[in-house]
């Protein structure tokens, strides 16, 4: 019997958010798997915006129904939106809309639709760079922060499994990791265990898979699925 591997849809999901992500780039992510679909709207590599397959996750859904604002107030800021300034903060300004309130919301509801398609058996994805987004997605940008590489990792950590993840590795257990550019930024944006925050020292000069794991004193036993994280997502490279 062949050793399980991960879908080759769902590594090339995360390998394109999560890059796109860490480099700035602007344009979209979309992902499908059969009916379902994610669209993650990027501008300097932030998420301003997502659609998909279901009605509630248009972002008017999610502000009339939060009871955030009414149709027809948020109508007219929408309407009255250039798209240079971000929705939830035309919201607080014009319509007095809580806003520490509307940040968790928007949070909540964007990292959830990051991490659903983690839960895809399989998925195809593309990245389409854009110069700038079409005025009606300009008029609906967040502006909230949102925490991409932490969203993917939640996904990660209830859908990869071990046995998956470290076949996938072993395919160039031979060849040294190192850190990139971009890692400790990823954890730090991750919150990780204290005995994950050694990554950057363990990878200097290069290290082996199997001596990585072996340093890495895996209390909390998921360091070959962090490892495999890490590397999709460019912050560990071989």
């Amino acid at each position: 019997m062949s050793s399980p591997t991960p879908s080759r849809g769902r590594t090339e999901y995360v390998r394109l958010l999560a890059q796109s992500y860490l480099r700035g780039a602007t344009g979209t992510v979309e992902t499908r798997s059969a009916r379902n679909h994610r669209i993650f709207h990027l501008r300097d590599g932030r998420p301003i915006g997502m659609e998909s397959e279901r009605p509630q996750d248009a972002i008017e859904a999610v502000l009339t129904r939060g009871d955030f604002v009414s149709d027809l107030n948020l109508g007219r800021v929408i309407k009255a939106s250039t798209g240079g300034e971000p929705l939830d903060e035309m919201l607080v300004q014009h319509a007095r809309v809580d806003g520490l309130s509307l940040r968790k919301r928007l949070e909540k509801w964007m990292t959830g639709g990051i991490s659903t398609p983690l839960s895809w058996a399989k998925s195809d994805s593309k990245f389409t760079p854009i110069t700038k987004h079409t005025p009606l997605i300009e008029r609906r940008a967040i502006g909230v922060d949102i925490p991409v590489l932490r969203a993917l990792w939640r996904g990660v950590g209830k859908h990869l499994t071990d046995a998956e993840a470290k076949s996938d590795l072993a395919t160039q257990a031979s060849i040294p990791m190192h850190a990139g550019t971009s890692l400790s930024r990823a954890i730090e944006e991750l919150e990780l265990d204290p005995s994950y925050r050694r990554l950057q020292d363990l990878l200097e000069g290069g290290r082996l898979i199997s001596d990585l794991l072996a340093d890495l004193s895996d209390r909390a036993g998921t360091g070959v699925r962090l490892l495999w994280f890490l590397e999709v997502a460019g912050a560990i490279q071989r």
